[in-house]
């Protein structure tokens, strides 16, 4: 009786070894596998590193709304503007107190590169303005119309307009300062009378002028002006 009980406690021990070397065998197995798993998921997977690595660097080249066509011809010149002295140099518009150009009066803002200028009195008013074609980042400045739901930041092309108020202490006035120019214009110029000569590139000199508020086309400068000067 006692050796049967022993030689059943003894099986069972045997049988509990057996089992148990069973499962550690499986429990390694199984970690095994997951770990062969988790090494080809990582080298399969992108790191976050390598998907910048593969994107295309940048080349430094400006965005063609960032650059000033080459057709552009920059203008340089001075003229007379009520008690000042306007110099066009360098893209750059700047009003002295004489032709010595020591003493600055005004200046345009830093973002303009200002392609040429006139002075002549286009508004009819008696006195002359001042009026540049210039290139600047935006149509609109610190305010805009209520319909524009924000501002255009490319670089374009406009027509300013600049009163002279020897009377104020801010002498300068801007009347008119267009938005972007929908169309390549080559140079500006007197008219006949109180009209504003403007080259066009593709179509030539017009003639342009002042009416209520703004300045606006009239006809080609070739044919005979049909208007009453």
């Amino acid at each position: 009786m006692a050796e049967s009980q022993t030689e059943s406690a003894a099986a069972f021990a045997e049988s509990t070894a057996d089992a148990s070397q069973t499962a550690s065998e499986s429990m390694a197995t199984l970690a095994e596998s997951m770990a062969d798993v988790s090494q080809r998921e990582e080298s399969t997977a992108t790191p976050a590193e390598s998907t910048a690595e593969t994107e295309p660097a940048e080349t430094g080249t400006q965005p063609a709304d960032e650059v000033i066509p080459d057709w552009v011809q920059w203008q340089a010149g001075t003229a007379d503007f009520a008690d000042s002295y306007a110099v066009l140099k360098d893209r750059k518009i700047a009003l002295y107190e004489d032709a010595s150009c020591r003493t600055l009066r005004w200046g345009g803002e830093e973002d303009w590169s200002v392609q040429d200028m006139v002075v002549k009195d286009l508004d009819r008013d008696g006195a002359e303005e001042l009026i540049l074609l210039v290139w600047k980042h935006g149509s609109f400045g610190d305010t805009r119309p209520f319909w524009v739901q924000e501002n255009d930041d490319r670089l374009r092309q406009h027509i300013f307009i600049f009163s002279y108020d020897m009377e104020r202490d801010v002498r300068v006035r801007a009347i008119w300062m267009s938005s972007e120019v929908h169309f390549d214009i080559e140079s500006i110029a007197h008219g006949p009378k109180d009209m504003l000569t403007v080259t066009v590139k593709g179509r030539g000199p017009q003639w342009w002028e002042w009416r209520n508020f703004g300045i606006h086309y009239v006809q080609d400068a070739e044919t005979d002006y049909t208007g009453q000067l």
